[in-house]
């Protein structure tokens, strides 16, 4: 059974941070960290997140490399 893949940008991974969104962000991050879901980032969201606060970068050093797809940035993509 192939798994459900979900897109994250900037905005998904500060949310586990926020008070507001902390509870359906860090749900969401434990599906990725167990491999329920695999996760789907983009170079630009990678980019984007280099200048984030430390607590918010860590969150993706947690989902293992084989529970992730990184989508290259191209010219179709911009």
């Amino acid at each position: 059974m192939k798994k459900l893949r979900i897109y994250v940008d900037t905005s998904v991974i500060g949310g586990c941070e926020d008070a507001e969104f902390s509870s359906a962000s860090r749900g969401l991050w434990s599906k990725f960290r167990t491999g329920e879901y695999v996760m789907v980032i983009s170079d630009l969201t990678l980019q984007e997140i280099e200048g984030a606060p430390a607590k918010v970068r860590r969150y993706l050093e947690e989902i293992p490399a084989d529970h992730q797809v990184q989508v290259a940035l191209s010219t179709d993509v911009e």
